[in-house]
């Protein structure tokens, strides 16, 4: 894989066929270890039902962008053909579907809410998280806090629910990504209010308290989506037909934007939109110095973004924090997105 030592070739190797044999032939051992560990074709968003030439198809495209990630995560030279590349890349792709599966509600509805808090207030600006191992990890609105101690049932008992978010002791109360943060907030404020202090949370103990207004035992895990995090376009169908033609209009809306971007801005966005990189991550990957630069053109981004869909009459200056202004923002971040996939041939 020489081709792909350094950065700036990386991109033509990938194109190549060398890098088509490599990710053909670790597709085809992920097809065959998914059959062994009665990995769900979910995990893929497959039906059980799809014949073997849609799974080695589908296996090799995620593959593709599975591969990005792993070279932005800096470990391409493990992908070396004297390390067995294709191999490697495909017992990690094997071992990143068992963690999905794992975490689809109809294994572990427990874990599979976790899995979506961990998520959402990983990629959230709002928080800090702190890896403990693999699987635990703490969160904080504040760097410089406490680990908390213990906490027990009639601790968790006295924080309420939100009562900004709508509560029915159903699924519905935490179906929407968009109910996590507002939660994961009230959690964490309640628990610092009882330390007296900024402190580091388990985001399974937020899990706990949720399920003492959403009992998890209770869901019937058949009637839940198994995608990990529904995604803003299931908030943004809420809103109709209307939006669906707004999906279409910005579909030939998003190359002139992306014109106007400079390079730096364009591998910010796609690291932080596309990868759902943490600033600070995408300023590593940039080589700068701190996360304020990335947050420099991210948010430079987003004020093209606002700019350009008032000037083509998408919303209106008074919808700035409006259900429809968040969505149109979410649409045309998608849509940008999927172009940028699409230039790299994703």
């Amino acid at each position: 894989m020489e081709a792909a030592q350094s950065d700036h070739q990386f991109w033509d190797w990938l194109a190549s066929d060398e890098a088509m044999s490599m990710l053909s032939k670790a597709a085809s051992w992920v097809a065959h270890k998914i059959r062994i560990h009665k990995i769900s074709l979910a995990t893929l968003k497959l039906p059980e039902a799809a014949q073997d030439d849609e799974i080695r198809e589908t296996i090799q495209s995620e593959l593709k962008f599975f591969l990005i990630k792993t070279v932005i995560a800096g470990k391409k030279k493990a992908l070396a053909p004297e390390n067995d590349g294709a191999m490697l890349l495909a017992r990690s792709f094997v071992n990143h579907l068992k963690d999905l599966d794992r975490a689809s509600p109809s294994k572990n509805l427990f874990r599979y809410v976790y899995h979506r808090f961990r998520k959402v207030i990983g990629t959230s600006d709002d928080f800090f998280t702190r890896p403990i191992k693999r699987s635990y990890s703490l969160y904080s609105r504040k760097i410089d806090s406490i680990e908390l101690g213990p906490i027990d049932d009639e601790d968790l008992a006295q924080i309420p629910w939100p009562p900004n978010l709508a509560y029915t002791g159903t699924y519905s109360d935490i179906k929407w990504a968009k109910d996590l943060l507002p939660l994961a907030g009230c959690f964490w404020e309640g628990i610092a209010h009882m330390a007296g202090q900024a402190v580091w949370i388990a985001i399974r103990l937020l899990v706990r308290w949720v399920d003492r207004f959403v009992p998890l035992s209770a869901i019937k895990t058949e009637t839940i989506d198994t995608k990990d995090i529904p995604p803003p376009e299931n908030l943004i169908e809420r809103e109709g037909d209307e939006m669906v033609l707004l999906r279409s209009t910005m579909a030939g809306l998003a190359e002139p934007f992306i014109e106007q971007l400079s390079e730096k801005q364009i591998q910010a966005f796609f690291l932080h939109e596309g990868m759902s990189l943490k600033q600070e991550d995408v300023a590593r990957e940039m080589g700068l110095k701190k996360a304020s630069g990335a947050n420099y053109h991210i948010s430079a981004v987003n004020k093209k973004i606002d700019t350009f869909v008032r000037g083509k009459g998408l919303i209106s200056d008074n919808h700035d924090q409006s259900d429809r202004y968040m969505a149109v923002c979410a649409i045309f971040k998608m849509t940008l997105v999927k172009t940028l996939k699409s230039r790299l041939s994703l």
